[in-house]
């Protein structure tokens, strides 16, 4: 019995948004991580520390360049999670086409294999 190949295309389909769904949020992660420390790196240069010279003074300026970072990532304020996801999107999304024509393929190909048999069968 041969394989639908549009089964396997609607599974190949679901992987790839699932995929696609993990990559956008890795972007983001990346994209914040490099606000993170270009946020570190300028506060460095200031005159005038944010919460003072205390102890735990530097605690507090790091999470406020985090959550800075965060936010401005999720909003693609640089663009550089938005150009990383276009770019690594499409070779996902090329991928998933390739698996799917595969599939096809195949599926063509024990057809036809199945058919021969039926016609020595007879």
């Amino acid at each position: 019995m041969s394989m639908n190949p549009l089964f396997h295309s609607v599974g190949v389909v679901q992987s790839a948004a699932k995929d696609l769904k993990k990559l956008k949020q890795a972007t983001e992660k990346i994209e914040g991580m490099f606000l993170k420390d270009l946020l570190t790196e300028m506060r460095k240069t200031a005159q005038h520390k944010a919460f003072g010279d205390s102890t735990g003074s530097g605690i507090y300026e790091d999470l406020m360049d985090q959550t800075m970072a965060e936010n401005l990532s999720k909003g693609g304020s640089l663009g550089m999670g938005k150009m990383l996801y276009k770019q690594f999107s499409r070779e996902a999304l090329q991928q998933a086409e390739t698996r799917i024509r595969q599939a096809a393929q195949a599926s063509k190909q024990m057809e036809a294999t199945a058919s021969k048999e039926q016609s020595l069968n007879k």
